[in-house]
């Protein structure tokens, strides 16, 4: 034999081998781990840095790690059906909105949970502390204090500011513990407060009225998947009454509300994928307490004050994370 037969005889026998141990990894290759999620219609967008954070962690959906997704309404019947089904479905973590994570607490109980927008844990009763102890952990919106802080920036942006109305989904739990402190704050500070809960689009006229009637000079609009999905509408509503709105969420700013201010979404959800990364390599919830946003974010949209005929303080805009023009 030549030298050029032989080393194509080399190339054949080193393709051979190659492809023989291609062919034994993926033979021997341990099938994907499985997580549930369940998550909230119209939040879908914010499971995109879930699974960016995911796969900077090594964690490639189809390869190593597979999503079983339930996508949901807040208050849809059959969810206690759904969480039920993914925790017996094998899945070894579950991924939760906050909607859902009191109802998969008590339903899942042996499946570690990561809801990486959590209202309050303590308010909402999943732990005494930050430490868990139950089967929750993730990342907490700290709600109850960003309320505080949304109210005092309103106050900056309206300084006679006397008559606060506020929006919330009645089947929220942390929500209805977020206009409890709104009203308690605001009594704090002499505001009086119409405060009115809804279960869908239909009740905004009626409600909208009732701000009206009491001559609300600011509506405050709870931050949860249902307020989400009909923020357009709100925001439509509130600027024929001009009534300036105030939320949590820079995608409220984004549709016309002059101020949002709380944590950034996109490092929440994202960071919400260490807590999966760490479980699914042998972690207990317990080894991992609930953490507060590493970041908080403040939108400002300029256009829609203008519109309403107010002036944004120049050391509002200075601080703002984003002006909206």
């Amino acid at each position: 034999m030549n030298a050029l037969g032989a080393r194509r005889r080399q190339l054949v026998l080193g393709l051979c081998a190659s492809l023989t141990a291609g062919a034994a990894r993926a033979q021997g290759r341990s099938a994907p781990r499985r997580v549930g999620i369940v998550w909230a219609i119209g939040n879908e967008s914010a499971l995109l840095s879930f699974k960016d954070g995911m796969r900077e962690l090594g964690w490639v959906e189809g390869v190593n790690v597979e999503y079983l997704e339930r996508i949901a309404a807040t208050a849809a019947s059959g969810l206690e059906a759904t969480v039920r089904a993914l925790a017996t479905d094998s899945v070894e973590v579950l991924l939760v909105d906050d909607f859902a994570v009191a109802l998969a607490s008590r339903v899942a109980r042996e499946v570690p949970i990561v809801c990486p927008d959590l209202f309050d844990p303590v308010a909402e009763g999943f732990s005494k502390s930050y430490r868990p102890d139950a089967n929750v952990t993730g990342i907490t919106w700290q709600s109850l204090d960003s309320i505080a802080k949304r109210l005092q920036l309103a106050r900056e942006l309206l300084p006679g500011l006397r008559r606060v109305a506020a929006l919330f989904d009645a089947s929220d739990a942390g929500s209805r513990i977020e206009m409890r402190e709104l009203e308690s704050l605001a009594k704090q500070l002499a505001l009086s407060t119409t405060i009115a809960q809804v279960k869908d689009a239909a009740e905004l006229p009626v409600v909208f009225d009732r701000f009206r009637k009491s001559r609300a000079e600011l509506l405050i609009v709870a931050a949860n998947p249902l307020m989400y999905k009909m923020r357009g509408d709100i925001l439509r509503r509130a600027q024929a009454g001009r009534i300036p709105v105030v939320s949590e969420i820079p995608p409220f700013a984004a549709a016309g509300a002059v101020l949002t201010y709380g944590p950034n979404v996109g490092d929440t959800f994202k960071r919400g994928a260490y807590f999966v990364d760490r479980i699914l390599k042998g972690a207990r919830v317990a080894e991992l307490p609930i953490e507060q946003p590493r970041v908080f974010e403040l939108t400002v949209n300029s256009r829609s004050a203008k519109a309403l005929g107010i002036t944004i303080p120049p050391h509002v805009l200075q601080v703002a994370t984003r002006v909206i023009q």
